[in-house]
This record gives C-alpha cells, structure tokens and sequence, in this order.
C-alpha cells in the first residue's frame, strides 16, 4: 500500500511540472491564470480558440496537454484504488 501511494505522490509532482510548463508557455503569449489546474485548463481551451498560437507552440502545449490530462486520470484512478482499499481493511 504504501506503494501505492508513494506512485501517487510521484504523479502529483509530475503533474504539477507539467502544469506549471504548460503555464510558463502560455505566460510566454500573454495568457495568465489564477493558479488551479482547473484555471489552466480553462486558459489552455481560450488559447487554442484564439487560434494566435503559431503551429510549432501548438503542437508542443497540446502534447502537455495530453499529459496532464493522462496524470489526471492516473491520479484519480490511484484514489479510487486507495480508497476501496482503506474501506476494505479494518485496520485502516
């Protein structure tokens, strides 16, 4: 178990580097947000449909996008596993 959470720990962090490049890029156009991951996905969604963005810095944030989003999904599939363990052991 405490591998467990140890690997979500570790996707959080990497979550959180990719977030904050994915702020920093888009910093880089003028396009700021309060801090969140919901408020970036908000800012990232307004970017690309200014559609200001040249292609190269397209590509490169939609591939940060894609893996925030995988992290995202990883987390939450990490707490759901962690939580019906927790729910199941009577010790916990």
């Amino acid at each position: 178990m405490l591998m467990a959470h140890r690997t979500r720990a570790l996707l959080v962090r990497q979550r959180t580097m990719v977030a904050n490049a994915l702020r920093a890029h888009l910093a880089e156009f003028g396009l700021v947000a309060n801090p969140g991951i919901g408020n970036l996905v908000r800012l990232a969604e307004r970017a690309f449909a200014e559609e200001e963005l040249p292609a190269f810095a397209r590509a490169a944030l939609e591939s940060l996008i894609r893996r925030l989003a995988e992290l995202t999904e990883e987390i939450g599939a990490l707490d759901r596993e962690l939580r019906a363990w927790h729910a199941e052991n009577p010790a916990s």
